[in-house]
């Protein structure tokens, strides 16, 4: 009999191992919230216009769609900006909470400062509670990513150049006019606008969105073509500058006009 019991010993205490690890195991599992694949939300972001570069301002709208499969919940769900601040608490000061297949969307305007940015891309982050089978509640992050590349693109600061001359053809000796409309038709201030036609340089100050500005040059037509090759620079923000050509301006060298009297 002790041989008996001798024998099977290691059997019983491997068994008492694999007990006491299914116990664990399960203990485990009654913890574990539900799997990556399972979120219980899905969320888009769109976002608006932007106002200033440092730091910049973003218009955002965000939608969050509860799955089916959650539960109306009594625990607060918190939106987080790209620099880690809670823009919006869900839940909270008698709000609404989130219920099953209720869609809830937010609007408002972030600041996001470069630092904010990865590659050209915002993060937003929505933290939603699970609450495991044990009743303590966890908080997972849903990722919220949205390119923001655009916002170096002409559209952002940008001016729209158009000219008028008073003659395309002239003698040597005729007074000739060029007359540049400046229109700021991005969304942004253009300040320090420099324009310069290869002979003068005009300040021509500032401009704020769908502001215009118009400047007159006038010289007096050489014993040749003349051909004006301008440019114009102007900031934005602190410290970012553009710059561009404007096309060429050709004014040909003609014949004198001759008045004849008949008589």
């Amino acid at each position: 009999m002790f041989n008996f019991v001798k024998n099977i010993r290691p059997y019983i205490i491997a068994l008492c191992i694999i007990i006491l690890f299914l116990g664990s195991a399960d203990a485990t599992i009654l913890k574990t919230d539900i799997p990556e694949n399972d979120v219980p939300i899905s969320a888009e972001i769109s976002l608006g216009q932007y106002r200033f570069m440092h730091p910049m301002q973003v218009d955002v709208k965000i939608v969050i769609n509860p799955a089916e499969k959650l539960k109306n919940t009594n625990n607060p769900f918190y939106l987080y900006a790209p620099d880690g601040k809670i823009i919006r608490e869900i839940g909270s000061n008698g709000e609404i909470y989130i219920e099953a297949n209720t869609p809830i969307d937010w609007s408002g305007t972030v600041n996001v400062g470069y630092r904010d940015l990865n590659a050209g891309v915002l993060n937003f982050i929505i933290k939603y509670p699970i609450v495991l089978k044990n009743k303590n509640v966890v908080y997972k992050n849903y990722d919220l990513p949205v390119q923001i590349s655009r916002i170096y693109k002409k559209d952002l600061a940008y001016l729209d150049v158009k000219y008028e001359v008073s003659k395309n053809v002239a003698a040597k000796g005729d007074s000739i006019n060029i007359k540049y409309i400046i229109k700021n038709i991005g969304i942004l201030t253009a300040k320090n606008i420099i324009l310069d036609n290869g002979s003068s340089k005009f300040d021509m100050g500032t401009l704020k969105p769908k502001e215009q500005i118009e400047k007159d040059f006038t010289f007096t037509m050489p014993d040749r073509n003349v051909v004006t090759l301008s440019n114009i620079t102007f900031n934005y923000g602190l410290d970012d500058k553009q710059s561009f050509n404007l096309n060429p301006i050709t004014i040909y060298k003609g014949i004198p006009f001759i008045k004849v009297t008949y008589k």
